[in-house]
């Protein structure tokens, strides 16, 4: 089994398509993520301002702290992964999260690039900065 493919900013920020500029034409017609991911969603913000301090008070809260702590920018393609990590994180915070949300947790924090460094380290773009030697160190 191959691996998954990635997206292509990550690509240019590695510079894939310097070194081979066939693999940018393979991608036209890719859509394109524009629109960032924006407010916790619409039903929260009116839970919210009904009840606050209520239960869409905290899923609101716990949106806006992923938002801020994503390794990644987060887009509109985003919102249904974060919404979902943000009801179960809420249901894990209660107390009445079962095993498999927690796992789910984990797999959802995984794809926006938010826990661990590992999770972070995979939505990493870009390459350390190259060293150039003077002439000096390869001249005795």
């Amino acid at each position: 089994m191959g691996r998954n493919r990635k997206i292509t900013e990550i690509n240019e920020g590695a510079g894939a398509y310097r070194k081979n500029p066939k693999r940018r034409r393979s991608r036209y017609g890719e859509p394109k993520r524009i629109e960032p991911v924006g407010d916790p969603p619409e039903r929260w913000l009116r839970g919210a301002a009904q009840a606050p301090g209520a239960a869409a008070d905290e899923k609101c809260a716990i949106w806006r702290e992923f938002v801020d702590q994503a390794a990644i920018e987060l887009k509109i393609n985003h919102r249904i992964t974060l919404e979902m990590l943000c009801e179960l994180v809420y249901s894990f915070r209660h107390g009445y999260a079962k095993a498999v949300d927690r796992d789910q947790i984990l797999k959802f924090a995984g794809k926006l690039g938010l826990g661990d460094l590992v999770n972070q380290s995979r939505h990493a773009t870009g390459k350390a900065p190259v060293r150039v030697a003077e002439w000096g160190e390869f001249v005795g």
